[in-house]
């Protein structure tokens, strides 16, 4: 699936060439200013869904989204597994 502004085009990668992840946060004004966290897929064999875990998650809550959060804000997470981690 695909978000994006009106304005916009999105084109369609021909390869399966580097990849890139993408984690940001919105709301109802836009996107969370220096909220953004994006770095490009290391993977050799094509599995770069692994790079993106529960430990880059939490460091990205601490240091990007939680500090730049407007106030008042509630933070709904779905089931992705990253976004869950078992303590013991």
């Amino acid at each position: 699936m695909c978000w994006q502004a009106k304005d916009a085009t999105v084109k369609i990668p021909f390869s399966r060439g580097e990849r890139l992840i993408v984690v940001h946060a919105g709301y109802e004004g836009g996107f969370i200013k220096g909220a953004s966290l994006l770095f490009k897929a290391g993977s050799a064999s094509g599995d770069y869904h692994s790079e993106m875990n529960s430990s880059n998650f939490l460091k990205w809550m601490k240091e990007r989204l939680i500090p730049n959060q407007p106030c008042n804000s509630v933070l709904v997470v779905d089931n992705t597994p990253y976004h869950n981690i078992q303590v013991h």
